[in-house]
């Protein structure tokens, strides 16, 4: 088992502790355990035979491990301080249990390699878990180029067009987007500030290392969302959303400079489209096999060997030869045959370099082994206006893809349904519906609901189960699924995705703006327990109109009626709600977002790993509902609607832990620990409960219980501290490099408040900082730049 790939389990059920109670037991004279059982106190004996029992179960765990402990790979935690010593390694934070083994693992590679890019570059991903790419600065600024300085690479300026140390070519727009970025290949001036923002980044001294945290989630055959006339969105709800490229590194033993397309980051068009062409004696032979004649195979080889930048300086090239009207009828299979594995295209889309993996594979046709559309009939471009402004475009081209926005057109609509049988969507954690491993919450199956097999990759009708509802439901694939009625009659059920799936459910209701799931009544004293796993949820009403701009929220419910002794929602997205891709200018469609509305009683209401809308009680029936215990655990709370409270409840009590809220709280007894709520928080029982750890807006209204090592900001918490507040953007509830360390750091493990504090990430940038210190060649300045 490989250093990274290593997960901590939950202990095996090998009866130890049984066997030696039993065993103890049996050693015991009976008069002794017959007095146990008539004293006043009984049982007290055999509970001392129990804790006995329990010791003699570690010990003899740990002599069965005995042979394990002696391997970094397979030891146990407490081992890896007493291995890292033989070795003399320094240890990182003991949090950091991924990074401090793979360092010890690793220690004896590092010193051998010490102060190389392989090696700095290596602790990036070893110590933190990240991608990176390390930048020696002295190497970008504008200067002489020196007799030992390494040969210009074969690519070196091809995107800026300007020779390496030289005068930068400013009408170079490809070359000005990559500015500042780790793959800027312009010439700087030295700057001899500390690091600020973009100031301070180049001088001959400074280890500039670009760090991408976070991580591309592969989704497979979901549906697409149309809009009509071959016009489509990567996202199911049909919001904008920014295409991921995949993690490609190599393995150290590969080890090679990063190049752009390989780390997992925001496409863009430029990226999508980057494709560069060699004429080949492979490609010549394959055009004279499809009739090409001899006479325009020899002017063709004339340019055999020849690199060309795009396919726009090939078709020029070959519209300036003699033969160029026979030899343009077979360009399509020129372009398929002769892109080089320096393309980016070529490894972003399926291609003969590279058919897999890809970032984004499109395909029609009526089941899964339609072949997508091929690469040399795919442009990126911004469809912001869905193409209106593109003018026309080069012959043979079918498709157009504009990544940063995650849309897509067909210039002819197709009659065939369309697939997305592969993209990525990139997200710091693994919070809300997403396809990551869900194996330690998933259980088994008594029903699937299936999607149509493979000859369906459209929308699917779900015919919800008739009361009584028990049992566990899964939904094996991420396409979308439209529940064609309320679940009625719960009495123990699970609703959950499949492994690494990430269904879209969307409700879409005739009348109102509800869809309930209701309690069957308590006649047996059963338990009545609704539990959700890996869902995505979304409620629509039928009809809706588009509106004139700005997108005013629009409200639904997901009710619980009834008595529900336990809910739990977990990895869960309840669509906190947005606006859909704009297809007429001015006008706007909102996506509703779900609030959770409990309608009854529910003693306990737990939400984990989850993203969720408002959480509230229905004060409006006859019979207000009530939430007994409400936990929320690792999760977003999103109020879009700044009328509508993101939390409110009115007798019950609420612990929140590792939570980060955008909206008001209103809520009867608080317990918060690393909450990170942006608006007003008011509690009516300030005498019990505490907020400790946690951070929230400094407003006269504001009510808190027992304060401890919290922070209020006055008058609120800006916006500017998250990357983004809209749902679906990769930054998402992110802290931005402007968030002031006190919550950068506020966390009760020092390390950040919010949803996001069991990733560790301000620890792991101090263990990468020791780290990089250590094996980092002498004299230089480390500085650490976010990227994503």
């Amino acid at each position: 088992m490989a250093i990274e790939d290593k997960i901590t389990l939950a202990p095996v059920q090998d009866e130890f502790q049984r066997y030696y109670a039993e065993k103890i037991w049996d050693w015991i004279p009976a008069v002794y355990k017959n007095e146990d059982g008539l004293a006043k106190n009984p049982n007290v004996l055999r509970s001392i035979v129990e804790i006995l029992a329990r010791e003699a179960a570690i010990g003899r765990r740990s002599i069965d491990r005995l042979w394990e402990d002696q391997f970094i790979e397979l030891c146990d935690d407490w081992a890896i301080p007493y291995i890292g010593d033989l070795v003399g390694t320094r240890l990182v934070h003991a949090l950091n249990r991924r990074g401090r083994r793979t360092d010890v693992a690793r220690t004896i590679f590092y010193r051998r390699r010490k102060g190389t890019l392989l090696v700095l570059e290596l602790l990036i991903r070893d110590i933190a878990g990240w991608e990176g790419v390390v930048l020696e600065s002295f190497k970008r600024l504008a200067r002489t180029r020196h007799g030992l300085d390494p040969e210009p690479g074969e690519l070196e300026g091809f995107i800026t067009e300007t020779p390496p140390g030289g005068w930068a070519k400013i009408n170079s727009v490809r070359g000005a987007d990559l500015v500042d970025g780790p793959f800027d290949k312009f010439a700087h001036t030295p700057d001899f500030r500390q690091l600020r923002g973009k100031l301070g980044r180049y001088n001959i001294p400074k280890l500039n290392f670009h760090l991408y945290r976070q991580l591309p989630f592969e989704v497979n055959f979901a549906t697409p969302a149309g809009f009509g006339d071959g016009r489509f969105t990567f996202d199911p709800s049909g919001r904008d959303m920014v295409l991921f490229r995949p993690d490609q590194r190599p393995d150290p033993p590969q080890w090679n400079p990063p190049r752009e397309w390989e780390l997992p980051a925001p496409i863009s068009c430029r990226l999508l489209n980057s494709a560069r062409y060699q004429i080949t004696a492979g490609v010549i032979d394959d055009l004279i096999a499809k009739g090409l004649s001899q006479s325009a195979a020899d002017e063709l080889a004339v340019y055999s060997g020849v690199l060309f930048r795009d396919e726009v300086r090939l078709r020029e090239t070959l519209e300036s030869l003699n033969t160029s009207s026979e030899i343009l009828v077979e360009f399509s299979t020129m372009l398929a045959e002769a892109i080089t594995e320096t393309s980016p295209k070529a490894h972003l889309i399926p291609t003969t370099v590279q058919p897999d993996p890809s970032a984004v594979v499109v395909a029609k046709g009526d089941d899964k082994a339609s072949p997508p559309v091929e690469h040399q009939k795919i442009l990126a471009g911004n469809l912001e206006d869905w193409g209106a402004s593109l003018g026309a475009l080069a012959s043979g081209k079918e498709l157009v893809i504009d990544p940063e926005r995650g849309r897509c057109w067909f210039l002819t609509a197709p009659t065939e349904q369309v697939w997305l049988p592969v993209y990525h969507y990139g997200f710091l954690g693994n919070i809300g519906a997403g396809t990551y491993d869900r194996r330690n919450t998933i259980k088994k199956k008594d029903e699937t609901f299936s999607a149509g097999g493979d000859t369906n990759p459209g929308s699917v009708t779900l015919e919800v189960p008739p009361p009584a509802v028990k049992g566990v439901y899964e939904i094996v694939d991420s396409k979308t699924y439209l529940p064609d009625d309320d679940i009625i009659g719960v009495e123990n059920v699970t609703f959950q995705a499949g492994n690494f799936e990430r269904p879209y459910v969307k409700r879409i209701v005739a009348t109102g703006n509800e869809w309930v799931f209701g309690a069957q009544p308590k006649t047996d004293g059963e338990l009545r327990c609704l539990n959700l796993d890996g869902l995505w949820i979304g409620i629509e009403q039928e009809g809706a109109a588009p509106i004139l701009l700005p997108c005013t929220p629009v409200g639904t419910s997901l009710v619980l009626q009834g008595v529900f002794d336990r809910v739990v929602i977990r990895h869960c997205t309840l669509d906190p709600g947005g606006a859909r891709a704009q297809l007429i200018p001015g006008q706007c469609l909102a996506i509703p977002y779900v609030q959770l509305l409990v309608r009854g009683n529910v003693e306990e209401l737990v939400i984990e790993s989850s993203i969720v809308g408002p959480i509230l009680e229905d004060s409006v029936a006859g019979d207000s509902g009530t939430i007994q215990n409400l936990v929320i655990r690792d999760s977003i709370v999103h109020g879009i609607d700044p009328t509508t409270p993101a939390l409110e409840t009115g007798l019950g009590r609420v612990k929140l832990e590792r939570v980060t809220v955008l909206g008001d709280v209103r809520v009867n007894r608080l317990y918060a620990s690393e909450a990170l709520i942006q608006g007003v928080v008011t509690v009516t029982d300030n005498q019990h409960g505490c907020f400790r750890f946690s951070a929230a807006n400094d407003d006269p209204q504001t009510r808190l219980p027992q304060q401890y090592e919290s922070h209020l900001f006055e008058p609120l918490i800006p916006n500017h501290f998250f990357v983004s507040r809209r749902f679906g953007d990769p930054g998402y509830t992110q802290l931005s490099a402007t968030a002031p360390e006190s919550i950068g750091r506020g966390g009760e493990n020092r390390s950040e408040i919010g949803a996001f504090n069991r990733l560790i990430n301000s620890i792991k940038r101090d263990d990468l900082n020791a780290k990089v210190n250590e094996f980092m060649p002498f004299g230089l300045i480390a500085q650490y730049i976010n990227e994503t």
